[in-house]
C-alpha cells in the first residue's frame, strides 16, 4: 500500500500523529513524504516514527521554483493554506514510476481503522478518485 502526504517543518508533529495512527491500523505501508526540504531533525523524527511501526518512508523533494509560481491566498479565512498544500498537485511527477497507485492523506487526519477497503477499491478506467 502506497501512502502519500505532504508536510513542511511547521506541520511535522501533525504528520507524525497521522502516520502513527495509519501504521497502528495498517501493515505493509510505503509512505512518500512530499516536501521542499525538512530540517534534518524533523526528517529523523518522521523516519524513526514510521520505522518504529514497521513502515517504510521515502522523502520526495518538491522543486521550490515550481511552487513559487502558485498563488497564495490573501483572504483571512484561508490563512491556513501553505505552500505544502500545493505539493499534492505534483504527485505524478514526484513518485517513482514503479508506483501505479497511491492514496493521498492529509496530515491533519487520524486513521482509526484499516484502509484496506479503500486501497482495494477498483479504479479500472479512472485516472483518479476522490
Amino acid at each position: 500500500m502506497n501512502i502519500v502526504c505532504a508536510t513542511d517543518d511547521n506541520f511535522v508533529q501533525h504528520c507524525c500523529v497521522m502516520l502513527v495512527s495509519l501504521l497502528i491500523n495498517n501493515k505493509g505501508v510505503d509512505i512518500y513524504i512530499l516536501t521542499e526540504g525538512l530540517k534534518p531533525t524533523n526528517q529523523t523524527i518522521i523516519t524513526e516514527e514510521v520505522e518504529r511501526y514497521e513502515g517504510k518512508v521515502k522523502f520526495c523533494q518538491v522543486d521550490s521554483s515550481i511552487i513559487e509560481k502558485f498563488p497564495m491566498p490573501s483572504i483571512g479565512g484561508l490563512s491556513h493554506i501553505s505552500r505544502a498544500t500545493y505539493y499534492r498537485l505534483l504527485i505524478a511527477d514526484l513518485l517513482p514510476e514503479s508506483v501505479h497507485k497511491a492514496i493521498y492523506l492529509d496530515c491533519d487526519m487520524i486513521i482509526n481503522r484499516s484502509i484496506d477497503e479503500l486501497w482495494n477499491t477498483k479504479l479500472d478506467g479512472y485516472a483518479i478518485a476522490a
